[in-house]
């Protein structure tokens, strides 16, 4: 399987402290680069200036490690593409609460679906 993405928007995703918990680091990731094949030892913390942030890109497979505890021997296998699609949901939507009069329920509830929301 493979997930598009664009540099920058992958680079993000590399930049995310909270995906590379722990010291993680991932392996075996496939990688195109506008349709190119390339090697994944790309220095994402800092593009090289001859590649285009906005170029598409795809990124395959892929193993996340996961150490459980800063240090441990133990470690988590995480799914890099997974993982990807996760980060990048989390980051285009906000779950929230909110408290409104009984008689608005309906409405409130249209207008949420209207855009493109969900309601539970």
């Amino acid at each position: 399987m493979t997930t598009k993405t664009t540099v920058a928007e992958f680079r993000d995703f590399y930049n995310d402290e909270t995906v590379w918990a722990n010291e993680a680091w991932y392996e075996d990731l496939g990688v195109t680069i506008n349709g190119h094949e390339v090697d994944d030892d790309i220095v994402w913390t800092n593009i090289p200036e001859d590649l285009d942030p906005s170029s598409p890109m795809t990124i395959s497979g892929g193993v996340i490690y996961r150490p459980k505890t800063k240090g441990s021997q133990e470690k988590r296998e995480i799914n890099m593409e997974s993982e990807f699609k996760r980060w990048r949901k989390a980051r285009a939507l906000t779950a929230m609460v909110a408290t409104i009069p009984n008689e608005e329920i309906e409405g409130f509830k249209a207008y949420v679906r209207l855009i493109g929301g969900k309601v539970s």
